[in-house]
């Protein structure tokens, strides 16, 4: 990854259920319709693995373990990064609704319709 200090970071995790359900988020805004890793803005001293387990508990109230680094692309956004974890703590609940109506466990194959 460049080591540019003005690109932004990201970073966010992948949850599974018992079923292989993947947990995201809907984005309800008018000019995007769309399921969403729970992903937030890697801040200031932060590591990316701590900030992809903020974004689950801050989104969704889910406390996680870090299993695993799946990936990282670079966009017009910024850097993201993305992890494997396993929720260790607490129950889905939305606590963004400004950005998201819905969430729940949908499969690969439904996501990638």
């Amino acid at each position: 990854m460049p080591q540019d200090c003005n690109i932004k970071k990201f970073s966010g995790c992948i949850v599974c259920d018992d079923v292989g359900g993947v947990l995201v988020l809907h984005c309800k805004m008018p000019e995007c319709s769309q399921w969403e890793i729970p992903e937030v803005e890697v801040a200031l001293g932060e590591t990316t693995e701590q900030a992809a387990a903020r974004a689950m508990q801050e989104n969704l109230g889910v406390g996680v373990k870090i299993v695993d680094q799946l990936g990282s692309r670079h966009s017009s956004e910024g850097h993201h990064t993305w992890f494997l974890a396993k929720a260790m703590a607490g129950e889905p609940v939305l606590s963004d609704y400004c950005q998201h109506d819905k969430f729940g466990f949908l499969s690969l194959i439904t996501l990638t319709r």
